[in-house]
């Protein structure tokens, strides 16, 4: 990973709002086979949930630490049932995200970079 999340975050944050911004920073592969273990699928997730730790940090050495990091649930928006961990800054109105998401067992895993509204994670 070798992009810039800072910069990808502040170009999110210049764009128009409105639209939920959006930038995968990386993926892993699908798990459509049946050849994958639960174990490994773990692992891929403990992976990315470093990953995650690894670019917030990248993030707070510029903006300072976020409002937030950890497991949605202990969120305030554990109805963001998309993503598994997350952190978040405040960006005036806006919500500047990192997280990392597996949506289902098939699917590859995802680690994003985000710009919201706090209405945009919620749903409203």
């Amino acid at each position: 990973m070798d992009e810039d999340p800072v910069a990808i975050l502040e170009r999110l944050l210049s764009q128009e709002p409105g639209a939920r911004k959006t930038h995968y920073l990386k993926a892993s592969r699908d798990f459509f086979d049946a050849d994958w273990t639960y174990d490994e699928v773990q692992a891929i997730e403990a992976d990315f949930a470093r990953d995650l730790r690894a670019v917030a940090a990248q993030v707070e050495a510029v903006w300072g630490p976020p409002v937030f990091m950890g497991h949605r649930d202990d969120s305030e928006f554990p109805e963001f049932y998309t993503v598994e961990e997350l952190c978040y800054w405040r960006r005036g109105d806006l919500l500047a995200m990192i997280w990392w998401e597996h949506q289902d067992k098939e699917v590859p895993v995802l680690l994003a970079l985000a710009v919201l509204t706090p209405e945009n994670v919620t749903g409203e």
